[in-house]
């Protein structure tokens, strides 16, 4: 067994589907064969996730599951509903949204402070009452949510042990806009002071993009030592991967949800265009596990009627069973903004298929780098640019039926494996290991 034992605290986490959840379950899975054994300490989630409201009904279970492994153990906790979501539960998503939001507001701003009032308090809790049988040599916490920072962080001082602090997204970086109202303005500042003295407490901290750490103000920290580890994808799925048969239907695939900064207006206006000019053309644009989100495929529908015969939406599906129908498409969307700089962790999904991904709008940072580096990526400014590309590709799959990339590249940094790799490396030598 590996001699290096970490405790994991992560709130997304197999059955559920997120990215989120995908990260640490990797983590629990394959850090054993780099010397790390991984204890994961999550909720308790019922299978078979499809709404809003499934993620806050009780736990199936109301059993703590211990689960050990010689690779690794989770430990997972029932969840019961609290107030703001009982209300939600009961009442639906359209009504007492004000009482819900004023409960959201001050559990966000409290939960920092006063643990018991937060609607995770219940992984604090049993991580402080069974962390000293645990016999850990570090603690993660993968965020967000970032009241896991806050945490392990004092979970960290507790019981003198090195803290992790892992950003699958930035923290408060996220939450800066030219204008906030007067409760985002308390609850920014609250969450800042609470980011700034977790950091000082913080060993090391790890962001999943290069461009939410150089936002994270790690200076602060007593030893500054921070490591890029990238979500990535799966190598040992991708080789499971069955050939791509010929689409009777050209098909662009979406995979995950959507976000407010995303430029989706000019890539449904290119296809428009596209459209237009191309009326008797044979194609589909897979939105997959969208459904889950339902004001998402409002967003999607409300664009432009003529395009619904096009738009097809899923449920979540298992990562294998995504990463079959992306290798199966015939050409991949990505969403950003011009000066985003955001990391959509698709991004590393797509890159194994050698497809065309047409990226929409530029970022002008790391999506377009890491597209420019593989060979794969079509970069569209504006809608008519997006038109002129489908086009081109359109033009490509009616002879061939093909459009895969052949000279393309997808670089082993990528990978899952390689970023667990590389996680291992700064765990081992954060002990001097």
């Amino acid at each position: 067994m590996a001699k290096y034992r970490i405790l994991i605290l992560a709130y997304d986490f197999p059955p559920n589907l997120s990215i989120g959840g995908q990260r640490p379950w990797y983590w629990a899975k394959h850090l054993h064969e780099h010397g790390v054994y991984p204890i994961i300490i999550t909720r308790h989630w019922n299978a078979g996730l499809e709404s809003a409201a499934d993620c806050v009904k009780p736990s199936a279970s109301q059993a703590i599951q211990d689960v050990r492994q010689d690779t690794h153990r989770v430990i997972r906790i029932p969840f019961n509903p609290g107030l703001r979501d009982k209300i939600f539960l009961k009442n639906g998503a359209k009504k007492m949204r004000g009482l819900r939001k004023v409960l959201s507001f001050f559990m966000a701003v409290g939960e920092h402070i006063f643990p018991e009032i937060g609607d995770k308090y219940f992984l604090y809790r049993e991580a402080r009452k069974q962390i000293a049988s645990l016999r850990v040599d570090a603690i993660l916490a993968t965020g967000e949510p970032f009241v896991l920072h806050t945490y392990a962080s004092q979970l960290g001082e507790q019981f003198n042990l090195p803290v992790v602090l892992d950003y699958r997204d930035g923290w408060t970086s996220n939450q800066e806009k030219k204008s906030m109202t007067f409760a985002e303005k308390i609850l920014h500042f609250s969450h800042r002071f609470s980011e700034r003295k977790n950091l000082s407490n913080a060993a090391l901290v790890t962001a999943a993009s290069p461009s939410y750490l150089k936002k994270i103000p790690v200076g602060l920290m007593k030893k500054e030592r921070s490591a890029v580890v990238y979500n990535g994808y799966d190598q040992e799925v991708v080789d499971q991967l069955k050939p791509s048969n010929r689409n009777n239907v050209f098909t662009i695939a979406y995979a995950g949800r959507l976000y407010d900064y995303q430029q989706l207006d000019s890539f449904l206006e290119g296809l428009r265009i596209f459209m237009t000019h191309n009326a008797g053309a044979k194609i589909r644009v897979m939105f997959y596990g969208l459904s889950f989100y339902p004001e998402m495929v409002e967003r999607v529908k409300r664009f432009h009627q003529s395009l619904h015969s096009l738009l097809t939406f899923t449920d979540r599906i298992s990562y294998a069973a995504l990463m079959q129908n992306l290798h199966n498409a015939d050409t991949l969307l990505l969403l950003s903004a011009p000066g985003a700089d955001w990391l959509s962790a698709k991004v590393f999904d797509y890159l194994p298929h050698k497809k065309p991904i047409l990226l929409v709008e530029g970022d002008k940072g790391i999506l377009e780098k890491i597209l420019e580096e593989t060979s794969l990526g079509f970069i569209c400014n504006n809608a008519n640019e997006v038109s002129s590309y489908i086009k081109e590709l359109y033009a490509a799959w009616s002879i061939s039926g093909n459009t895969e990339i052949v000279d393309s590249s997808s670089s082993y940094t990528y990978t899952r494996q390689s970023s667990t790799k590389q996680l291992a490396d700064c765990l081992h030598n954060l002990n001097g290991n």
